[in-house]
């Protein structure tokens, strides 16, 4: 969190956007990374990814509260534990790991990391298959799981 804050604090665009907006609460996500942080009177959260957080910090499932009183808003940051492992069982004996093993693959190594991993997958997915000469989209099973092999590699 601590890195978002230093990187938007010190970025010039942001700070102008920031200005230019409303004053309130603006709640977004997607990023799997849970933080808030307070410019003036406005108030920006990204209360995280229930059960696939991406920010390699402490384990558990983020969640954000946003709590009004008469002290004004407060934003409270919390995490659930849960076993990681039961859950990542639960996806290797399900139909999900049958059909699409790369995939899950891949979101079991986040979840066991907290990081993001796909994305870094996908562009090694094409750059294995240009490498390879498949230029069907989407790929095939083949170049899906040629890729995945030698990136879960390295």
């Amino acid at each position: 969190m601590q890195d978002i804050r230093t990187h938007l604090s010190g970025s010039r665009e942001f700070q102008e956007r920031c200005g230019a907006l409303e004053k309130g609460v603006y709640i977004f996500g997607h990023t799997h990374i849970q933080w808030f942080m307070q410019q003036d009177d406005r108030i920006f959260i990204n209360p995280g990814s229930c059960g696939l957080p991406m920010d390699g910090c402490e384990e558990g499932a983020p969640y954000t509260l946003l709590i009004s009183d008469e002290n004004g808003l407060q934003v409270q940051e919390r995490r659930v534990p849960y076993d990681i492992e039961a859950f990542i069982r639960k996806i290797e004996e399900s139909d999900q790991f049958e059909r699409v093993p790369v995939w899950s693959k891949i979101r079991i190594k986040e979840l066991r990391s907290r990081r993001e991993h796909l994305y870094f997958f996908l562009k090694y997915a094409s750059e294995y298959a240009e490498r390879t000469g498949d230029t069907v989209r989407p790929f095939g099973k083949k170049t899906w799981e040629g890729a995945f092999e030698e990136w879960d590699r390295q």
